[in-house]
């Protein structure tokens, strides 16, 4: 199994890299004996950056920032050969309830959440089609293939906003675009469509998630990590513009 997920010699960048899954995502694939370039917003937590493991601080909802991103992974000396998009920055008003969002914040939300995803997936797939071709992993939802469970927020202050469906079910069919469109430039476009992720949720919510899946309800990061090490892997060569949904049964 170790041999099976070696992806030594390679070089894999991952954007929202301190977030629950891209922090366990760098930790699996420098395990796999990749390099990683983390990329967020906020300086790491992780202190044992070395030369296998290296951080880029990058906004990549601005214009700048994706200016400062495209220039990095031109100029940064080595042939990155694949690319995780975890990244998903929340505004202050992210949450709100249906009734009470503007649409101000709305669009504020697809913005930041998916125009930048489609100009990022753009630099990216032409770098690595430039370069020889390569991987790209998005991070989609199970919220973007099926409307929430509403009577698992009850008890609660939590909500799944709607707009959070509507940009994940657009990273879902722009994956499946972009796969396409690459066509014969030896790209592997996928995305991962996660169930929910332990993170501190109340009880209630825990219990009431879980009543609707198979086995262990709520992820652990690292359930989602292992599959995305699959696709970026030589032995997911096969598989192009899929959506591989994590999530214990979820959606079934």
């Amino acid at each position: 199994m170790e041999d099976f997920f070696s992806l030594s010699g390679k070089t894999f960048l991952v954007t929202g890299s301190e977030g629950l899954i891209g922090l366990d995502l760098c930790k699996r694939l420098l395990e796999a004996g990749a390099d990683v370039i983390s990329c967020d917003l906020k300086s790491p937590t992780n202190t044992s950056n070395s030369d296998k493991n290296s951080f880029f601080e990058c906004d990549l909802t601005t214009n700048k920032g994706l200016r400062e991103f495209k220039d990095f992974i031109r100029n940064c000396g080595v042939k990155i050969n694949g690319f995780v998009h975890c990244a998903y920055p929340r505004p202050e008003s992210w949450g709100k309830l249906f009734d009470e969002i503007s649409l101000d914040e709305v669009s504020l939300h697809l913005n930041m959440q998916l125009s930048s995803s489609i100009i990022l997936s753009r630099i990216i797939c032409n770098y690595l089609k430039i370069n020889g071709g390569g991987s790209l992993v998005n991070i989609a939802s199970i919220q973007g293939i099926a409307a929430p469970k509403f009577h698992h927020y009850r008890g609660t202050s939590m909500s799944s906003p709607i707009e959070y469906s509507c940009v994940k079910s657009s990273i879902i069919i722009m994956t499946k675009w972009l796969a396409k469109y690459f066509k014969n430039s030896n790209l592997n476009i996928n995305c991962v469509s996660p169930g929910g992720v332990l993170d501190k949720q109340l009880e209630i919510f825990q219990n009431n998630y879980k009543s609707d899946c198979n086995n262990i309800g709520l992820l652990k990061p690292k359930n989602v990590s292992y599959p995305i090490l699959f696709l970026l892997s030589d032995q997911a060569k096969g598989i192009s513009g899929q959506n591989l949904i994590v999530d214990d049964g979820w959606s079934l």
